[in-house]
């Protein structure tokens, strides 16, 4: 026996767990992707073989007119996209901290969903021989209980609403005897508010992992297939909203031990000769290219002094006289070695020139150090004298915890759970950012969180009017401090060091491509949540929209917390805002 649910983008289907039946229609602006789901308990025996195959036929305003008349109303029928993924299951190894709020749904290690693998769709001739229009999907359990199909369909004008179709082909023993039975149907229907979605109005700030990327595929650092992976991977970046990238101009010096280097992915090629140094940008310019074609449009310059204290520089590699490569600078260098400030007074002001006629000042920003703590005051207050007159009119931001360097940092990119603190002084924080020490009360996107602790940002984000937002994981594949390389689709917790689904929310896919999560697209509607807050803000003004996003007047980053089906609810709501 096999039984059906249709389910929101707002459910992660637990193979033990029946899956919430949806209640709610679907709602978005023109363009916008619009998301659900169809999961599927298959009891049958295990020798039988049953394939699923789900149909889903896009239903236009004409088609009610065509059906008496020849007149066809005006729609985007044409244009309309469906895509189909087999929601797979990964390892949760530490799925959530010690003592986890009510925001998780597992606490011990076990197998979570969260891939999208892509299905191929086919016109459904064999469940439904009349239709021409619709979408079939076909595929097997890849597990034991509740299996799903997630499905993207992007919203067009005159689509008023999706008819689903249930089927199972089934193959009995090892023969070729198949029998395909149609089990039932339903109908989602569909509000196309007639308004382009736009991209939210945010600096989205990811942290890119070029080193990451060679190694999984085992290439060499820009490498034509190292290039292609870059680029597929940028792509998928501006699918999730993320406008700006962490770019390797040198190594970033970040998430490493003492003593220790990551890969070198240097962009940029540095040449000295007697203390004069020369900069190549040709490698630079081809990452801009390419993240420009993405539409992707922010530039992250790597942090100029090492992480967690700021005490030493970044390893460079640069070429000598002798035409050798060799490193430079790096832990045995002191943040404030008068060698390194000589280099960097050649560096800095060669590097935003060349930024800001590529990609525009205002597009560009500069970090000193990363997540100071108390105790590295001095140390970062000393690495900072050694490169802010030379950062004067640039745009400096750090991560911090700390409100005592607030007077250190022109714009703080502050920790969602230390907010209070800064408030605390009179600081309200623009740019936010969450890792995994933020584990308990806000949003976050580890694996085994409820997802409204994914989707609430972009409503959390407009209420705290963020300019920024951080994270520091688009696909980090390695172990903490980067000591070795990991296999993600294995170990989604740095090698048992973080929290499963900090390090990364897309797996490196086969020949270069990307397989995105769950995660992923939750975030994305998230930022489009974020999006359409400021388009009703410009209609109706912004109290209207806190009316709607807020109704108690306790919506914070830690606080407000609502269910799937409310956050569903508001935005749907959200959505008339803009017919008024």
């Amino acid at each position: 026996m096999i039984t059906f649910r249709l389910c929101d983008c707002l459910t992660k289907v637990l193979p033990g767990v029946e899956p919430r039946a949806t209640r709610t229609s679907l709602s978005g602006l023109v363009g916008e992707t619009l998301s659900f789901q169809t999961a599927w308990l298959d009891t049958m025996p295990h020798a039988q073989r049953t394939e699923v195959t789900v149909s889903v036929t896009p239903v236009f305003a004409h088609d009610a007119v065509t059906a008496m008349t020849s007149e066809r109303t005006p729609d985007d029928s044409a244009n309309v996209r469906i895509s189909a993924f087999h929601v797979g299951l990964v390892p949760a190894n530490i799925p959530a901290p010690e003592l986890p709020d009510e925001g998780y749904f597992a606490t011990d290690p076990t197998l979570l969903p969260d891939i999208l693998l892509p299905l191929e769709l086919c016109p459904p001739a064999h469940v439904r021989p009349s239709c021409l229009t619709g979408y079939a999907a076909t595929t097997q359990s890849m597990h034991r209980g509740w299996n799903s199909i997630w499905w993207d369909v992007t919203a067009s004008r005159g689509l008023i609403a999706l008819d689903v179709e249930y089927a199972i082909r089934e193959r009995r023993g090892r023969g070729t005897d198949e029998k395909v039975k149609v089990l039932g149907s339903e109908r989602i229907s569909v509000i196309v508010v007639d308004t382009p979605i736009r991209p939210p109005r945010l600096h989205n700030v990811q942290w890119f992992h070029a080193d990451s990327l060679a190694t999984y595929y085992g290439v060499d650092p820009w490498s034509p297939e190292h290039w292609r992976v870059v680029r597929s991977h940028m792509d998928s970046c501006a699918r999730m909203r993320i406008n700006t990238l962490l770019t390797p101009v040198w190594t970033p010096p970040l998430d490493t031990a003492p003593g220790t280097y990551r890969r070198n992915v240097q962009l940029l090629d540095i040449a000295e000769h007697d203390g004069s140094y020369t900069f190549d940008f040709t490698r630079l310019d081809t990452w801009l290219a390419y993240m420009q074609d993405a539409g992707l449009t922010g530039v992250e310059v790597p942090h100029l002094f090492t992480q967690w204290g700021a005490h030493a520089c970044p390893r460079f590699w640069i070429t000598d006289d002798d035409s050798v490569m060799r490193p430079r600078f790096g832990w045995e260098t002191p943040a404030t070695a008068p060698e390194y400030r000589s280099f960097l007074t050649q560096l800095i002001p060669a590097l935003r020139k060349h930024l800001a006629a590529a990609v525009g000042e205002k597009n560009v920003w500069y970090h000193v150090s990363d997540e100071p703590e108390r105790e590295h005051l001095e140390s970062y207050r000393a690495a900072r004298e050694v490169v802010m007159d030379m950062l004067e009119g640039a745009q400096v931001i750090d991560a911090l915890g700390e409100p005592g360097f607030h007077d250190l940092v022109a714009t703080p990119v502050v920790a969602t759970d230390q907010i209070p603190r800064f408030r605390e002084r009179g600081i309200e924080p623009t740019w936010v950012y969450y890792c995994v020490a933020q584990d308990i009360g806000v949003a976050n996107r580890f694996i085994a969180q409820h997802p409204n602790r994914h989707r609430m940002l972009g409503f959390q984000l407009y209420a705290g009017r963020a300019e920024g937002y951080l994270h520091w994981a688009f696909n980090f594949y390695n172990t903490q401090y980067s000591l070795l390389a990991l296999d993600p689709y294995r170990d989604t917790s740095a090698g048992g060091a973080f929290i499963s689904g900090d390090t990364f929310v897309v797996y490196p896919g086969a020949d270069g491509g990307v397989v995105e999560s769950l995660r992923h697209r939750m975030l994305r509607s998230a930022f489009d949540d974020l999006a359409v807050c400021q388009m009703a803000e410009e209609t109706v003004g912004r109290e209207a929209v806190l009316r709607v996003i807020d109704p108690q007047s306790d919506l914070d980053y830690d606080a407000g917390w609502v269910s799937e089906e409310e956050v569903l609810r508001r935005r749907a709501k959200l959505n008339q805002l803009l017919t008024q």
